[in-house]
């Protein structure tokens, strides 16, 4: 029998809204009350499981964030043929990689979309209040929650930095690649909190899980 895969969630059960900054217009959907967290979806965009993350987030006591930057919010492709959603996820991939709100960031500068995310972060904390925002970035743009935090750095250094500027707002989880769940569809495990999560009590990934919702509960809610 497979290991319990992370759960879903539905789109129609977040608010959406529209948020302008330095030009730059996104839709933002959001759930819950209390302090905010951000969480900026993998690719292909905002899917069921990435959902499925952010009800934990909002379950918390926590307002849950999800800014739409790329894809086809709620769009679920395990539900379309193996070829269709191939094709789907390497088209949203490479509209993004070539757009220059993601592609600045390559260059150590700053992008359009890290500082949109920024002025988002500024914004929901005045509405919500709180001693800060949290951020969560996952696989593609995770490198966009450090960045909103610090300037990108190279992996070697990032840890150490991190630990240094964010003190004990910052927890670091490695994993290896076994941990993974075995249904995930690309070959290497990556998406931790999504389709990688093998969904038991015990497990590595389960873990890691537990750690990021003990670092929002311990620092957002207490």
């Amino acid at each position: 029998m497979a290991p319990t895969s992370a759960p879903s969630g539905d789109l129609a059960t977040y608010a959406r809204t529209t948020v302008t900054h330095g030009g730059a217009t996104h839709d933002v959907y959001r759930k819950g009350s209390g302090p905010a967290v951000v969480v900026i979806a993998e690719m292909p965009g905002i899917t069921p499981l990435v959902l499925g993350f952010a009800d934990r987030v909002a379950a918390l006591g926590c307002t849950v964030v999800v800014p739409h930057l790329f894809g086809t919010p709620g769009l679920d492709l395990r539900g379309l043929p193996k070829g269709t959603a191939a094709r789907r996820a390497i088209g949203t991939m490479l509209g993004a990689c070539i757009s220059r709100d993601f592609t600045v960031l390559a260059t150590g500068r700053s992008s359009r979309a890290v500082d949109w995310l920024r002025a988002l972060a500024a914004r929901e904390h005045d509405a919500c209040g709180g001693p800060g925002v949290g951020v969560v970035g996952m696989c593609f743009t995770g490198g966009f929650a450090l960045a909103m935090a610090t300037d990108p750095l190279v992996p070697a250094e990032r840890f150490e930095h991190l630990r240094r500027r964010l003190g004990e707002g910052f927890v670091a989880v490695e994993l290896r690649q076994d941990d993974g769940h075995p249904d995930e569809p690309l070959r290497k495990h990556h998406s931790v909190l999504t389709g990688g999560l093998v969904d038991e009590p015990g497990t590595p990934t389960r873990a890691a899980l537990d750690q990021v919702l003990d670092l929002f509960r311990s620092r957002l809610l207490t």
